[in-house]
């Protein structure tokens, strides 16, 4: 089984000093097959960055995902 996993980060510069706020998000399903769980993260990685761009237009946004083995029981 796979799962994935999203990070994202906004670059801001509010006070004169660079600050990276980074979070992760994590898939609740398990994917039976790489391809079914690169197919999922790839898109919430896109909607993840339209939000951030759409919330943060000032700010610079970086999103990646990655899929893996699941150590969850289904």
């Amino acid at each position: 089984m796979f799962e994935w996993i999203v990070v994202f980060c906004v670059a801001a510069d509010v006070s004169g000093l660079p600050i990276n706020r980074c979070y992760a998000m994590q898939s609740a399903p398990a994917f039976e097959k790489k391809a079914e769980c690169r197919v999922a993260v790839q898109e919430k990685v896109d909607w993840v960055m339209r939000q951030l761009v759409i919330r943060h237009p000032d700010k610079s946004p970086v999103v990646t995902g990655v899929c893996g083995t699941t150590k969850k029981e289904v």
